[in-house]
């Protein structure tokens, strides 16, 4: 009897960590799968909206030399998750969602630096942002590495406990 409850427990325990586990979600931020949405500002030469998880979106837009990105939560309200303006910086291509439990905990997002002349991209960096209820922020900037996803992913599962960065702009 013992051991058919200790079999029990084991397998209820171990479905609940299941349920319980972080995956990824991508959102493609290339122009084909945005809604194009009309400029805010006589600078920005692209505006778009971009599907999100959960409720949220992601809104990008663009100048001549510098590109950045916000959420936007379900509720409306916009929160920035890009890193300080930098000449000649661009988003990559696809943002990962961080889910648990259906609930996006977490966003990852990369930016391309380039000289400074815009040439080829010399630097690629990974900023993370934590999403709870009530706040969304960058929390961490992974640098170039050979294990710079795995280290984004670490941080953005562990966000939640960590604090925000100062916002520069």
């Amino acid at each position: 009897m013992l051991k058919i409850l200790s079999t029990f427990f084991l397998v209820l325990l171990s479905s609940s960590f299941a349920m319980a586990q972080i995956k990824s979600v991508y959102t493609s931020l290339d122009e084909k799968h945005c809604r194009t949405m009309k400029p805010g500002s006589d600078n920005v030469i692209y505006n778009g909206r971009c599907p999100g998880v959960g409720g949220y979106k992601i809104a990008v837009a663009a100048s001549e030399e510098h590109q950045w990105a916000e959420l936007i939560a379900p509720s409306g309200k916009k929160f920035d998750v890009s890193i300080s303006p930098v000449a000649y910086d661009s988003l990559g291509r696809t943002a990962e969602w961080r889910v648990k439990n259906g609930k996006p905990i977490a966003l990852i997002i990369r930016f391309d630096l380039r000289d400074a002349f815009g040439g080829k991209a010399n630097r690629s960096l990974l900023v993370v942002s934590k999403i709870s209820r009530t706040k969304v922020c960058v929390t961490d900037v992974v640098e170039p590495s050979k294990t710079q996803n795995f280290e984004a992913r670490k941080l953005a599962d562990g966000s939640a406990s960590r604090p925000c960065q100062p916002s520069e702009k």
